[in-house]
């Protein structure tokens, strides 16, 4: 249904939100909620992710959370993206192995 109304809002929807008042109609996210509606919301926030590995790596943090949560806010995807950025400014240095040798 997200997906639906993301794609082709009057599908689902008989009238704007905005024609009955509201400001904003924000689709609201949680478990069953898709990939599309995930990287709508970082759009609608002005997040850009440069690779589709970390949208991914993004997605699965944001099901991870949805599995404990009933409803994901928009704090919530933005504490995600932090720290999935934090984790890449980290990578400068990777250790990989270590052996001893005696």
């Amino acid at each position: 249904h997200q997906d639906g109304v993301l794609k082709a809002r009057d599908t689902y929807e008989i009238m704007r939100a905005e024609d009955v008042g509201w400001t904003a109609n924000k689709i609201v996210l949680g478990k069953l909620s898709g990939r599309n509606a995930f990287k709508q919301r970082l759009q609608e926030l002005g997040v850009q992710l440069e690779s589709e590995a970390e949208i991914n790596a993004a997605f699965a943090r944001f099901k991870e959370l949805a599995d404990q949560k009933a409803e994901i806010f928009d704090e919530d995807i933005m504490a995600i993206v932090s720290d999935e950025e934090q984790e890449h400014a980290n990578e400068h240095y990777r250790f990989i192995s270590l052996s001893q040798r005696s």
